[in-house]
């Protein structure tokens, strides 16, 4: 409506998928994408664009970098347009479109073939074809900083660990715990040789770790036969052509395994 009411554009028309029916021609591209991404190893933003230049279809384009420097701008709009005036039940509608023979009014249409149905909006005619002001992105808080140099950076690389999670400009706070890896503590094994008493002495066993001793049957005890529990013999397999049993409706070496279906064929 805005760029239709100040002269950038004289007609506009936008067209939105019905709901269940929002595959279309990026979602390719994201295919794409996840091939090249799954056998790659990316750190930065330009890791991701060497990544994406390898396709013929994809066309990189970086928003930003990981030192905050932004490449595309982002604009106000939201309150440059604030009192503009609403569609009710505009989720219903799929088609809208905007003339510059008619300020102020829209065109909108539940689907392209469905009757349209005007409705009347505030032309903004007091607005200037100027964009708003830039939104400058406020950066990573410092809490989440912490989060990235104690959490993340032990699973990047080497070469990018200053680029992707630096240390923090301000003191990491105590509840940040650094990654420190679990340390297996192993289990003293006794000996059975005769050694000293200094010899013998070990660090507690921890709770997790359980011995288990096998006792020797005694004289008296009579040895019973393990219970062996046999799986049950498998079905004579039935034909699915002549419903008899002893073989099954297939082919092999270039005969019929059914004699019904083999006497049939040959006549």
């Amino acid at each position: 409506m805005w760029r239709v009411t100040v002269g950038l554009s004289r007609h506009i028309e936008l067209a939105f998928m019905v709901a269940g029916h929002t595959k279309f021609g990026p979602d390719y591209g994201f295919g794409v994408f996840k091939r090249l991404y799954r056998h790659a190893e990316v750190n930065t933003v330009k890791n991701v664009c060497s990544l994406m230049e390898k396709s013929k279809l994809l066309i990189a384009e970086a928003v930003g970098t990981e030192q905050g420097e932004v490449l595309i701008p982002c604009f106000d709009w939201q309150s440059k347009f604030t009192g503009m005036g609403k569609i009710s039940g505009i989720k219903k509608f799929h088609n809208f479109s905007f003339d510059s023979s008619r300020l102020g009014v829209v065109e909108v249409r539940e689907y392209a073939k469905s009757s349209t149905v005007e409705v009347e909006m505030e032309s903004n005619m007091h607005q200037a074809a100027a964009v708003p002001e830039t939104l400058v992105p406020e950066g990573l808080s410092l809490k989440r900083q912490e989060y990235l140099f104690s959490k993340i950076r032990q699973y990047v690389s080497d070469p990018f660990k200053d680029i992707v999670c630096p240390k923090p400009a301000g003191t990491v706070s105590d509840d940040v715990v650094s990654y420190q890896p679990v340390q297996e503590v192993p289990v003293p094994i006794p000996s059975t040789s005769k050694t000293s008493t200094d010899e013998h002495k070990t660090e507690p066993i921890p709770k997790r770790a359980k011995f288990f001793t096998r006792t020797q049957p005694s004289a008296n005890t009579k040895a019973t036969a393990p219970d062996v529990s046999l799986s049950p013999k498998r079905s004579t397999p039935a034909c699915s052509y002549c419903r008899q049993q002893g073989h099954r409706n297939a082919i092999r070496n270039g005969k019929f395994l059914c004699p019904k279906r083999a006497a049939e064929w040959s006549q």
